[in-house]
């Protein structure tokens, strides 16, 4: 990866943030570069000792090897996703699943050239479908600590996906409830936007 422009941009902002701590990092048997069938190249995973979370960042919704786009004020698709996830106590494994709900978002944009923005919101039913949580849907919202960042091939914001709850998808889309309010309120007390999928 050392032409990997793109790839090491998202490196250094990692790094900045987490001071080269070290990481997971999932990636496919077969990357798509490679020609594989998955969406993404890779999710690397950090735990944030701070609220007691870990931290997903996604590889390939931007231009990470070269620059392919005619765009040249955004790489690739203009962002990659990123998502919170409160550590249940006393588990010992990274869970896996965020890693496939971050592919099947990269695979909408890709399929379907769905292009997220922050406070867009889609039903994914149960983010975890092995728990009986009731996060059952998706509210986008910029990332409190990565933002975004210049590329040598563009413009790329960190996406974080949000869980919420039926009710509050129901709400925010029924337009009783105002969706920048909401996450206004919520990060009174979760200022970095943790998903937590116990609660109700």
């Amino acid at each position: 990866m050392e032409n990997s422009l793109g790839w090491k941009a998202i490196d250094n902002a990692l790094d900045n943030l987490y001071q080269r701590k070290e990481n997971k990092h999932f990636a496919p048997e077969i990357v798509p570069s490679l020609g594989g069938d998955d969406y993404l190249e890779g999710v690397s995973v950090y735990f944030n000792e701070s609220n007691y979370h870990y931290h997903y960042i996604s590889y390939g919704l931007s231009e990470l090897h070269e620059k392919v786009s005619e765009d040249s004020k955004y790489s690739g698709w203009g962002y990659e996703l990123t998502f919170r996830l409160k550590k249940v106590e006393g588990e010992e494994e990274i869970p896996t699943w965020p890693v496939n709900l971050l592919e099947q978002v990269a695979k909408a944009t890709y399929e379907n050239e769905i292009i997220f923005d922050a406070y867009h919101t889609i039903f994914s039913g149960p983010v975890d479908p092995e728990s009986n949580t009731k996060i059952e849907a998706i509210l986008f919202v910029k990332d409190p600590e990565l933002g975004t960042i210049q590329t040598e091939f563009g413009e790329v914001t960190f996406l974080q996906l949000f869980g919420l709850t039926e009710s509050e998808y129901e709400g925010i889309t029924e337009k009783s409830i105002d969706r920048r309010a909401f996450i206004k309120k919520e990060q009174l007390t979760n200022p970095q936007l943790i998903t937590d999928i116990t609660r109700g």
